[in-house]
């Protein structure tokens, strides 16, 4: 069976979300992002502390921060924010901040993307200032993965 793109036929009636619900959504996903890390980051430093107290303190007690720990936080960083993307998109085709703004990831059917789009999807987000491509036509994350971002009230409406 041949997949329709509903996005680029006459009828058109899968509408992309307008940017500014896509700032809304890169708003509040952010938003728990940092609150996501910061209590990753708390529990890693519990962890540290309680394993090994002495290196511990060696390591954030310092002035300057060594090259490991810069290195370490950025792992740690990219690997939260790459599974807060994979989980929920892959799970619900939505994360909280499409939850909040009623909008929802489908592939070119308007249909659940596959999990390999949701991960080139979640990939594509590390690439600097990749957050704001939205403002173009189509987001670098969308456009990689041929995934869209439409309000889930519309693709209920057209089922």
């Amino acid at each position: 069976m041949e997949q329709k793109d509903l996005l680029t036929e006459e009828t058109n009636y899968l509408k992309r979300a307008d940017n500014s619900v896509r700032f809304a959504n890169l708003i509040i996903d952010t938003i728990f992002y940092y609150v996501v890390v910061l209590i990753v980051g708390a529990l890693i430093g519990l962890l540290m502390f309680t394993a090994d107290e002495q290196l511990a303190s060696e390591v954030f007690m310092e002035e300057e921060e060594s090259p490991a720990v810069t290195i370490i936080s950025y792992i740690v960083g990219f690997g939260v924010m790459f599974l807060y993307y994979f989980i929920s998109e892959a799970t619900t085709q939505r994360t909280i901040g499409k939850f909040f703004t009623g909008t929802i990831v489908v592939n070119q059917s308007g249909e659940k993307p596959t999990s390999k789009q949701i991960a080139i999807r979640s990939v594509s987000r590390l690439v600097p200032f990749e957050a704001f491509s939205f403002f173009g036509e189509m987001g670098w994350h969308d456009k990689w993965s041929e995934t869209y971002v439409v309000k889930k009230k519309d693709l209920i409406n057209q089922g």
